[in-house]
């Protein structure tokens, strides 16, 4: 036994020194020297390959499938298939997938010194390692036809004949990349062609442990040169640099059907990997005879089991007899769906790669990946023996190894590729030249970039019941917000849930109808535009107090208005109006408006100092002791001509109008909404739209300027909105579909948030830390009441978060 046990050990050695041999270091122990990259051609932006191939190298990320429904999926299919099965034998298109840890954390500089702690530890958890993101390119490579040109890098040394065949296939196949990215950009959320530094860059980066930016050299210089750093041992696990170890997922087997988005799953694993799928064309002559000879082949074994059936009457034959009839039917339509050009055919080639220093941890995850894949009805395989091959054959180009001769066609690598993406935004705001503004969460640890802006757009809708997580979303929004240059923050609040961050970073918080607040519309009427502004707002109160304007209203009123304007800045008082005011209605009315013994409205508009102050670029205006009062028009009416003239300068303003229906159940509102929706842009002004009430959305008379121009919309959890088909119509009129319905109706209020625009959907979360919430959640009688307690005490900012912090039991020394 003992000598059996040495034999078997001496066996394995020698086949483990064998294969040491075979791949002998000295010889080819650099990736490089398996791959087919030649020189790069700066001026048509492609590489040229040393197997009489060309190649360009696309970036792409897709729609998340989890908003879609069947039917867009399906027609998704529908169109990229009619995209694909244009391409002809020659063609090679290899999509990768690479999934990574986030380690990247905008450096965001806040004024405020608590915005700044509670960003850097956000910063802190995103760099910790527990996020991943995912990134998606599509490599084609084009075979040329005449095989003079094997050595395209030489091209200078030929004939001008060949250099002509080569500059046409070229301009072909230029032209048919264009086609591809044209076709697909109404299909994905981003195609984009790589430059030639972006694509050694991408090159270098899938032979190397090292990811880092590569510059070419020149057109001349040969990319073996200079492209790999990394070297390559095959033995019973391939390793690169003898340190990580390198494990290899391929397919077996399949299962009798595929469906558009089937490896979804594999996009939001937990999970570094890198993913190649590639697909070879085939002639379409050539597949109909394989097609053929398949069919025959399984008619041909059908037939032997019948035989065996009559002779021994074996249901277990019956059985498999069905079997190679259902076989043989696959062939034949697969025939003719290839004769009838619906399809393209091709050989597929699925492999997955992971790489890990730790080989039980490498071990752990390359089972994890294969439950998931066996799940699907495929069969697996860790490559072991053909490690090498399997290895080099997902190297961009190196088309001639790992070639997999399954039947499949241009509809089932559409299902097998992920053209639904683990969508996680955009990492720069475009409009704005800088970071995302929120980095958030979704799905199982993957990374989601959070922006306001579709172009130069920051309109947004925020949607949902109540009790579900807006006010935290609204203050969470406006915090990050400051992390933008020359930058501005106006809420209209609605029960003061902005109140503790207000105090916080040292902003100017309004309790209008409680505090004592003192405006003084009249103040700069000697100027022509704000006469005309307070002529008009004069006339709206008189209007909304019931009085049926006549010309003489007019004229007094303008006549009396020229009077106070003439008059000293702190004289230009309401009181000083109605005493120049000789038209008895106009007198009975505004008198409601001064602080005299009849006065109502007086504390508010008839002051000779105005508090509002543009020097602050934190204000909230908390309305609540407003709503459904006489004064609120006017009231809205000023401090919105107040943020037009003084606060709407160019600078990044975000404002935030929350349970905006208030607003937009008034007509005037309604008007100044719309007025705003086409005019704020071009000023930079991003406006946020939060409300409880969809219905009022739907029903405004400016409904579909809202539709068009808030190209953001964000929904709460809502567990009603599938109760009934009144709830369903409404969130149909946003556009919303089925899936995205239960999608709303199942998230965890407080938690998840649904972010849709024409970039795409997905389900995030805000993950927010102690600190942050001490602030942003901060919103119960209890808390307001201590927040106000507090600020009675203190009045610089530190000691007020010195307090609160201790209060909540949190602190920066914590983090």
């Amino acid at each position: 036994m003992e000598i059996i046990i040495i034999v078997i050990l001496l066996t394995s050695i020698a086949f483990y020194i064998k294969m040491e041999k075979e791949y002998d270091p000295e010889n080819k122990d650099r990736l490089i020297d398996y791959t087919v990259w030649g020189t790069p051609n700066s001026k048509s932006q492609l590489i040229q390959n040393k197997n009489n191939s060309i190649m360009k190298i696309l970036r792409f990320k897709g729609f998340d499938y989890e908003s879609s429904t069947p039917a867009e999926l399906d027609y998704l299919r529908a169109n990229i298939n009619n995209i694909l099965k244009r391409l002809d034998e020659g063609y090679v298109l290899q999509v990768e997938a690479r999934r990574k840890r986030v380690t990247e954390y905008p450096n965001s500089t806040f004024k405020e010194k608590l915005l700044q702690q509670m960003d850097n530890i956000r910063k802190k958890k995103v760099m910790s390692g527990i996020y991943f993101e995912s990134e998606y390119y599509l490599i084609i490579t084009y075979f040329l036809p005449n095989k003079k040109q094997s050595k395209l890098n030489n091209l200078i040394y030929k004939e001008k004949k060949d250099i002509e065949i080569y500059n046409l296939e070229e301009e072909k196949f230029l032209k048919t990349v264009d086609d591809i990215k044209l076709g697909l950009k109404d299909f994905v959320s981003q195609i984009e062609d790589m430059n030639i530094d972006e694509m050694l860059t991408f090159l270098h980066s899938s032979c190397s442990l090292k990811d880092h930016y590569v510059k070419s050299m020149g057109d001349l210089v040969e990319l073996d040169s200079y492209i790999s750093d990394t070297t390559i041992t095959v033995g019973e696990t391939l390793k690169l640099n003898g340190t990580h170890y390198v494990g290899l997922i391929s397919l077996l087997s399949y299962p009798d059907e595929t469906w558009t988005g089937m490896f979804d799953i594999i996009n939001k694993l937990s999970i570094e990997y890198k993913w190649t799928m590639r697909f070879i064309f085939q002639d379409d002559n050539k597949a109909v005879v394989e097609g053929k000879d398949r069919a025959k082949h399984f008619h041909n074994e059908k037939k032997g089991i019948l035989a065996g059936i009559l002779e021994r009457k074996l249901e277990v034959h019956a059985e498999e007899s069905r079997e190679k009839e259902l076989r043989e039917e696959e062939c034949n339509n697969y025939v003719l769906d290839i004769e009838n050009g619906a399809v393209k055919s091709g050989y597929y080639t699925f492999v997955l790669t992971l790489i890990n220093e730790d080989k039980r941890k490498l071990e752990d995850d390359m089972k994890l990946i294969e439950k998931e894949i066996n799940k699907l009805g495929f069969t697996t395989v860790q490559e072991k023996v053909n490690s090498l091959e399997v290895f080099v054959s997902t190297l961009a180009g190196n088309v001639e190894y790992n070639i997999r001769r399954p039947i499949l066609h241009t509809g089932n690598y559409i299902d097998l590729i992920p053209l639904g993406a683990d969508w996680d935004g955009d990492k720069i705001n475009k409009h704005f030249n800088q970071e995302a503004l929120l980095y958030a969460e979704s799905g199982l640890g993957s990374s989601f970039k959070f922006n306001l802006h579709i172009g130069d757009i920051g309109h947004t809708l925020i949607l949902g019941p109540t009790g579900a997580g807006k006010s935290v979303l609204l203050a969470t929004l406006a915090y990050q917000w400051r992390k933008y240059k020359d930058n501005q923050v106006i809420i209209f609040d609605k029960d003061s849930s902005s109140r503790v961050l207000t105090a916080g970073v040292g902003g100017k918080f309004f309790d209008i109808g409680v505090d004592q607040i003192a405006f003084q519309p009249l103040k700069n009427i000697d100027d022509e535009r704000e006469l005309e502004w307070a002529y008009d707002w004069l006339l709206d109160i008189l209007v909304a107090e019931g009085l049926e304007i006549q010309s003489e209203h007019k004229k007094s009123l303008l006549q009396s208005l020229k009077l106070v304007a003439s008059m000293d800045k702190e004289d230009r008082t309401i009181t000083q109006l109605l005493l120049q005011e000789q038209n008895k209605d106009i007198r009975n009315i505004l008198e409601r408006y001064t602080n005299g013994d009849n006065g109502v409205y007086g504390r508010y508009f008839d002051n000779n100092y105005d508090d509002f102050n543009a020097v602050n670029t934190w204000q909230v205006f908390e309305m609540g002791a407003l709503f459904n009062t006489k004064i609120m028009q006017p009231m809205l009416s000023y401090l919105f001509h107040k943020l037009e003239i003084e606060m709407f300068n160019g600078k990044k303003t975000l404002l935030v109008l929350d349970e905006c229906w208030l607003m937009l159940q008034n007509g005037i509102f309604s008007s100044k909404m719309l007025e705003w929706l086409k005019t704020l842009r071009k000023k930079n002004v991003s406006v946020v739209f939060a409300t409880q009430q969809l219905s009022d959305i739907v029903k405004s008379s400016i409904k579909e300027a809202i539709f068009e121009s808030c190209l953001t919309k964000v929904y709460l959890p809502n567990k009603e909105a599938l109760s009934s088909d009144l709830f369903k119509d409404i969130y149909k009129e946003f556009g919303l579909n089925d899936t995205e319905l239960h999608i709303i109706k199942n998230g965890k209020m407080k938690r998840d948030y649904y972010y849709k625009s024409q970039k795409g959907g997905k389900l995030f979360r805000l993950n927010l830390n102690e600190l942050e919430l001490a602030y942003v959640g901060a919103s119960t009688p209890d808390e307001q009441n201590k927040c106000k307690e507090i600020l009675k005490e203190v009045v610089i900012t530190d000691e007020f978060n010195k307090k609160w912090q201790e209060y909540k039991q949190v602190s920066y020394e914590e983090y």
